[in-house]
């Protein structure tokens, strides 16, 4: 079942006939007491180019309680949402996909077997069920067992009003904030006969443009498929058309004639600049006869497409790619072939070749950058930067490798380091514990300069150099003794330790600070011995301290 144009209809069972009604209805549906298999609305509207009639705005298909909805521009909308179908990327839901086939959408319900189309050039739709499962067991326009039955009451069947659908099997879909449903008065509603009335159609004269159905271009296809409702609808669309130029609303009908010479195998490149043109975006060129399967940087060669459509192509040369035409060499795409083991009967191998896209520097994520690898055919993303994604920012914190940081708001601090190991960075943090300030006098204890771990700051001053208990006094080195009394002096005082863990390896890691000398001085001083010679004796004396790193020992109570 298909329609296009104003709209006309084609049954289930091939009858034509026009219906001009304004509002939602039901385009096919299986007949059942309970919950609907499949359900197909159209959307007819007022179209601004007729006096008198409409044209579908969109298609409707509810599944499994689903709800996908065609619409002008490849937009769908599934459960609410809008989206845009592309040629590589097709919108699926539970039980349906949708993608773009040529210039129409196609809807698919796989475990039905049902097929759906929209096609915003023509206004066209389609509907296609099987026989085995449906055959008799359908309503709505596209046909229903009791208007098949019954051609007398078949009009009543397909016109709807919304004043008694009691009577109707077919059914007007009520839309909220919808204006009152009506039918064209362009159709009899009580004529049984499935073509408009020409009192219907206003006085014209028969477009020109009418033989070019019935001409040279679809000889051919008219040897298969008889042309009268094709040729009908396209005098009714031109004759009621309010366009300056009436004749081009002969393309509806001449579209959808060629479409069904394309269903027997013919396709007809019948458009040109001066007939029906379309134009499509550079440096894309429409054709009638193209691959409903374009060349891709995914499917370069596209084998495996047996579908001819009309629609928008890259030219020769050029593949597709994010909507765009490019070079198949701009693709980065890799083709691997493998030769299979075993031999055909003719004793030849088969080639089997697969195409995977190569990732590109765009596609490597934030701290990696693409590196050609020797052999392969692609590249690969190799990691270069330790990432790190803060508190409050959007994108990560990179760092080289030796680079630390210290981490925001850690308490007790955290200190971070990006290192390498067999060639990939990675980040290893310590904590700082707080230093232990038992015994300090509590005039010392402040808080360190994060404000995080308190300190005993008298380490820091209680580090100095100090005469030795008991001098001066006079030195004494062996048998000899100085002749006057010296200083002698140490470093005194305490200094903090540590002990932080590494991770993620769990290793502790201890530092350990003591009182050391850090300015000497070199004194001489006479001494007498006891075998009563006398000596000059050189020795140092401690001017300055300060606390320095020093290997921790572990103490123990003698």
């Amino acid at each position: 079942c298909y329609g296009y144009g104003d709209p006309h209809y084609v049954s289930f069972d091939g009858t034509y006939f026009p219906f001009q009604g304004n509002c939602t209805y039901v385009l096919s549906r299986d007949m059942t007491t309970r919950a609907h298999d499949y359900e197909v609305l159209v959307h007819n509207v007022e179209c601004h180019y007729q006096q008198r009639g409409t044209c579908t705005k969109a298609v409707t298909v509810r599944h499994a309680g689903h709800e996908v909805t065609l619409m002008n521009g490849r937009v769908v909308k599934v459960d609410g949402a809008y989206s845009h179908v592309n040629y590589n990327a097709p919108v699926t839901t539970q039980g349906m996909e949708v993608r773009l086939a040529g210039l129409q959408l196609e809807l698919k319900i796989p475990t039905l077997n049902i097929i759906v189309t929209f096609n915003e050039i023509n206004h066209g739709f389609s509907v296609q069920v099987p026989v085995s499962r449906y055959y008799g067991r359908t309503e709505g326009l596209c046909g229903t067992y009791m208007c098949l039955k019954n051609k007398v009451k078949r009009l009543q069947c397909l016109v709807v009003t919304n004043i008694d659908m009691s009577m109707l099997v077919l059914q007007v879909v009520s839309q909220k904030n919808q204006a009152p449903c009506h039918t064209s008065h362009s159709r009899d509603q009580t004529s049984p006969s499935p073509v408009p009335p020409r009192s219907s159609v206003r006085s014209c004269p028969p477009p020109s443009r009418q033989t070019v159905i019935r001409g040279p271009l679809f000889e051919d296809c008219n040897l298969l498929i008889n042309p009268d409702t094709f040729v009908e609808a396209c005098i009714f669309d031109v004759c009621n058309s309010d366009l300056d130029t009436p004749e081009d609303q002969a393309c509806d009908a001449i579209a959808a004639y060629a479409q069904m010479c394309l269903m027997q195998g013919i396709c007809v490149d019948w458009r040109d600049d001066s007939l029906c043109p379309i134009h499509c975006p550079a440096p894309m060129e429409f054709t009638e006869c193209g691959t409903g399967c374009p060349a891709t940087c995914d499917d370069p060669t596209a084998q495996n497409c047996d579908t001819t459509l009309p629609g928008c192509y890259c030219p020769d040369g050029m593949v597709l790619h994010e909507n765009q035409c490019m070079a198949p060499e701009e693709c980065h795409v890799c083709t691997v072939c493998r030769c299979s083991e075993q031999a055909s009967a003719n004793g030849e191998h088969e080639v089997f070749c697969e195409t995977q896209r190569c990732p590109t520097a765009a596609d490597c994520p934030a701290g990696y950058e693409l590196v050609m690898i020797g052999g392969e055919c692609c590249g690969e993303c190799r990691q270069t930067h330790c990432s790190v994604q803060m508190d409050g920012q959007d994108q990560p914190q990179l760092y080289a490798v030796g680079e630390t940081w210290t981490v925001e708001g850690s308490c007790p601090q955290e200190e971070c380091v990006c290192m390498e190991q067999y060639g990939r960075p990675y980040t290893t943090c310590s904590t700082t514990t707080c230093p232990d300030i038992t015994g300090c006098p509590q005039e010392f204890i402040a808080m360190d300069e994060n404000g995080c771990c308190q300190i005993c700051q008298e380490t820091s001053h209680g580090c100095s150099a100090v005469l030795k208990e008991g001098h001066p006094q006079k030195l004494k080195v062996g048998i000899c003794e100085s002749i006057v009394e010296v200083n002698v002096t140490e470093c005194e005082g305490r200094c903090g330790s540590s002990t932080s863990v590494l991770f993620p390896d769990d290793y502790s890691q201890e530092n350990c600070n003591c009182c050391k000398p850090t300015k000497t001085e070199r004194r001489q001083v006479d001494m007498v011995c006891e075998d009563f010679t006398q000596v000059v004796h050189e020795y140092d004396v401690i001017m300055e301290c300060s606390c320095e790193a020093s290997q921790c020992v572990q103490w123990s109570q003698p």
